[in-house]
Parts: structure tokens; C-alpha cells; sequence
């Protein structure tokens, strides 16, 4: 396979990165062979299929740090977004849309938005023998798609309603808590030492050098001391790196000052799983020195701008860890700005809120490569993947996507302008020409190649026109709802940002 490209930016977060112009790249199997100029590998390879017409722009597939698998989101199903707290329990009344149909329209609005790779994070929803079932289908489904992944198996034990249920559930009546018990808001927390036996299977069958499989605890304030514990210690076994929820809203923040009388973050450094191996999700309510603890144990972050803004979680002070030196990686969360999960979408909205007018001739901002790196070779290298992809050179990974100049380039100045700069500015998911993923085409003619989508779209509008919510949990929501808000009223609403030094 011959890339024939007008532009090749093999390093779109390289500060001082390339822009190559007719250049051609030779794929053998699923690794990158040659990069040269396209005329001479065309004649010196004649019999190469090619991808591209000289009209379009080559750069490396986006990288999705940090999603779910949720093709259909809660306001699609009827539940709008709000604060986390209460959507998480709302979000229980939704129609059960399968697993199976959730992940492959996930995993096509990645691919048709650009991505090579996704970072699938599994939730568990059932029981640890229901869970184990629920992964190996993932993980077929994944492989099958074309698409590249890591795979996490989260897990949590603790606090299903409120970030304190034994404190909250005895100021309900017998009779609501024996209905919340009936309705499965409370389950039986799973059991670690079968926990950990399950990872260990499933680690040994499909870890690999090209499939990461990783651990994780869900967050601090829904995992147990003793969970976290076996979870350090399980990540020392195997290898396996570590993603969790932290920091995510104010009342996170103060969970940890209420029951560890200190912050999330020194509490997972006193556990001894604040280390290179661990990344935080969201990590928005941060203080400077938990920023400065980050930094120092090469702990490293992902940012999901527009899920943020949806729950109303707040920004997260992503200039203060830049300049701290932490690595940042971009993740959609399912709930990007754009339903589309269109990853250029997601990175314009990252450059414009954190363009921050600081009084000085010229705004605070992030920089397009430094945005560019979030969503290439620092997702690589937090996904586990970092000496592999993210990049284009040869001996990397094959995975890379087309787009169309003519579209996000109308009207740029062609010798003043950085491409990067226009990539983050105006190119979209409608650009997209081609996705390339281990030298397989994945994406072509504005159609995913691997996935039936009028298939998956007829199922799913079968399945919504045959069910609705569960009106159970509905009703059971609506009764508990003013007793969350009531326990959560004296939490400490303070006025404190998030990192002081970052003028968000």
C-alpha cells in the first residue's frame, strides 16, 4: 500500500515538526516501510495500491485516551446531561441499550471522526462472572472493527449513591433503603481477591504488545482503601498501568478533605499509587501542590473539555499542568462537544478555553502542537501504545488518516500559515478521506468499511421503538433525589478553583 499525500505532517506534536509536501508513504503489512517523495516510490513500487490524489493532507490517526464505548448518549435515551452526581443516578433509568450495539456505534463515530485508536474502559454494570463474559465480548467486537485499542476493566466497591452510603442510607427510612436494596441501587460490592483473579485471566489471555490491558479502579472516593491496595499491587505483578476517575467535581475534592482530612491526589501518594504507571481522568479540582505532586511522580493526566462542560464539572487547569511539565492526553468520554465524536471538534474547543487573557500583549493560550500532541503521540504514550503510534516514521505502526485540504484550507494564506494551526481551527470530521489502521483501509468513500452502519442503525431504532426506561428506577430517583440533595448541602460549596495559578 502507497499514501499519496500533499502534506505529510509525520509529527504533528513536535514543536519543531516537519510538514513534508508531495511525499508518498510505503506500507508493508501493518508497519510503515519508507517515507519520500511520492513520485519515486511510485515508480520504484508501481504495483502498490494508493491511497490519495495528491489533494490531501497526511497526518497520524487521533487517539481517543479515554472512552466508554457509549455510541448512544443518556440525552439521545432521554436523560439530559447535569451535575455527575445526579446524572450517574438518573442515567440508571435509561432504556438497557445492549453493550454490543453501544460499542459499535462508538467505535464507528471513531473511526469516521478520524481516530485509529480508542481507549476502552470498561465499566462494570453486573456481577464478576456477568462482567467476564461482558468483556471477552468487548474485546472480540473491538478486534473485529479494525479499530486499535487498550482495554481497562474498571472496578469499584463502595459509595453507589452518595460518596458516604453508610452515612446517607441511615438517615433514609427502612423502607426506602430496603427499596433501594430491591432496585439495585445498592449492590453487593464484588469480591477483590475474585476481582483480581478475573483480571489476571483475562490480562494473561490478551494482554500484548499491541493490545494493553489495563487496570481500573474506578475512583478514590468508590474504591475501598483495601481495593486500591490489591489494585497497587496487582499493577506491580503484571505490568499493567492504571486510569482512574479523580477529581472530577467539587464534591470529590470534598470527599477527600472529609475523610482523609488531606486531598485525592496525596491520598493515592500515601497508598503508593501516585507513579508513572497511573493517569488521572479529568483531574479538574486540583490544587497546586496536588499539580506539583503529579509532576514529580510523572503521573500522567487526561483532558475531556467537552464532557466537563456537559456535567458542568468545571475546566480543568490544563495550562498549569503543561507548564508543570505533566503529559496530557485528550479523551472524548463519550461525551465530547460534538455527538459526532468528531476529535477535531473536541480539539478546538480545548484551544478556545484555554486561550486565557492574562493583561499581556498577547493571550495565554495552548498552542495548536501542543493540542495536536494531546490527541497523537501523548494519547500513544498514555494509552501504553507511545513507541508505536502517534507518530509516522518507519517501523511504526501503519495507523494514520486522510484529509481533504480543499475543505479546512479554503482560504488560508499557503505560505503564512502553520497547517497545524488550520487543522485545530477549521478541519473536521468532515474531512476525513481515509483511515488507515495497520496498513487495513478502515475508512473510505465517506463509509466504515469494517461496520454495517444502516445495519446498526435500523437495530437500534428497532430496539428504542420496542422498550422504554425502567420506571422502577425512575420512580425510585425521583423519591431519592431531594434526600442526595439535602446529604450533599453542607459539603463545602466553597469558591475555590481549580490550581490558583491557572487564571481559570
Amino acid at each position: 500500500m502507497l499514501i499519496r499525500g500533499r502534506y505529510v505532517v509525520p509529527d504533528p506534536g513536535c514543536t519543531n515538526g516537519e510538514i513534508w509536501e508531495d511525499t508518498g508513504i510505503l506500507i508493508r503489512g501493518d508497519q510503515i516501510d519508507t517515507i519520500g517523495p511520492f513520485a519515486a516510490l511510485a515508480e520504484n513500487h508501481p504495483s502498490e495500491e494508493v491511497i490519495g490524489d495528491g489533494r490531501q493532507l497526511v497526518m497520524p490517526g487521533l487517539i481517543d485516551a479515554h472512552s466508554h464505548g457509549r455510541g448512544v448518549t443518556t440525552p439521545q435515551l432521554g436523560i439530559p446531561y447535569s451535575s455527575l452526581e445526579n446524572w450517574l443516578l438518573r442515567a440508571r433509568s435509561i432504556p438497557p441499550l445492549p453493550a454490543r450495539l453501544h460499542l459499535l456505534i462508538s467505535i464507528a463515530k471513531h473511526i469516521r471522526s478520524g481516530f485509529s485508536t480508542m481507549h476502552y474502559i470498561h465499566i462494570p454494570q453486573t456481577g464478576l462472572e456477568e462482567m467476564e463474559e461482558a468483556m471477552e465480548e468487548a474485546i472480540e467486537i473491538l478486534s473485529m472493527s479494525g479499530i486499535r485499542f487498550a482495554f481497562t476493566v474498571a472496578v469499584k466497591n463502595k459509595n453507589y449513591i452518595t460518596y458516604d452510603d453508610e452515612a446517607f442510607l441511615s438517615q433514609l427510612s427502612p423502607l426506602l433503603r430496603q427499596r433501594l436494596v430491591d432496585t439495585g441501587y445498592v449492590p453487593t460490592p464484588p469480591d477483590v481477591d475474585r476481582f483480581c483473579e478475573l483480571f489476571r485471566r483475562f490480562h494473561q489471555s490478551h494482554s500484548g504488545d499491541l493490545v494493553p490491558v489495563c487496570l481500573g479502579p474506578v475512583g478514590p472516593q468508590w474504591c475501598s482503601d483495601e481495593l486500591l491496595i490489591a489494585l497497587r499491587d496487582l499493577s506491580e505483578e503484571t505490568g499493567a498501568h492504571m486510569n482512574i476517575h479523580a477529581l472530577q467535581t467539587r464534591l470529590q475534592r470534598a470527599y477527600g478533605s472529609r475523610t482523609y482530612h488531606e486531598s485525592l491526589v496525596e491520598h493515592l501518594k500515601k497508598l503508593g499509587l501516585l507513579n508513572e504507571k497511573l493517569t488521572l481522568g479529568h483531574a479538574i479540582w486540583l490544587s497546586d501542590k496536588d499539580i506539583e505532586l503529579v509532576a514529580r511522580a510523572e503521573t500522567s493526566v487526561t483532558h475531556h473539555a467537552g464532557c466537563n462542560l456537559h456535567l458542568g464539572n468545571g475546566i480543568a487547569p490544563l495550562i498549569a499542568y503543561l507548564k508543570a511539565g505533566i503529559e496530557v492526553a485528550m479523551g472524548m468520554d463519550d461525551k465530547p462537544i460534538s455527538q459526532a465524536e468528531d476529535g477535531f471538534c473536541e480539539m478546538r474547543l480545548i484551544s478556545l478555553l484555554h486561550t486565557v487573557e492574562d493583561y499581556g500583549f498577547s493571550p495565554n493560550r495552548v498552542s495548536a502542537v501542543e493540542i495536536l500532541r494531546m490527541a497523537t503521540s501523548s494519547a500513544a504514550s498514555v494509552v501504553g501504545l507511545g513507541d508505536k503510534c502517534g507518530s509516522l516514521a518507519p517501523g511504526h505502526l501503519a495507523d494514520l488518516v486522510l484529509l481533504d485540504c480543499e475543505g479546512f484550507l479554503a482560504g488560508w494564506s499557503p505560505w503564512d500559515t502553520d497547517i497545524r494551526e488550520a487543522l485545530v481551527a477549521a478541519a473536521s470530521a468532515s474531512d476525513v478521506y481515509s483511515v488507515v489502521v495497520g496498513g487495513r483501509e478502515v475508512f473510505k468513500d465517506g463509509c466504515v468499511l469494517t461496520i454495517d452502519e444502516e445495519e446498526l442503525a435500523a437495530e437500534l431504532q428497532s430496539f428504542l421503538g420496542k422498550t422504554g426506561g425502567d420506571q422502577a428506577d425512575a420512580m425510585a430517583w425521583e423519591e431519592l433525589a431531594p434526600h442526595v440533595e439535602r446529604f450533599y448541602s453542607d459539603w463545602g460549596h466553597d469558591s475555590h478553583s481549580p490550581a490558583p495559578s491557572d487564571p481559570h
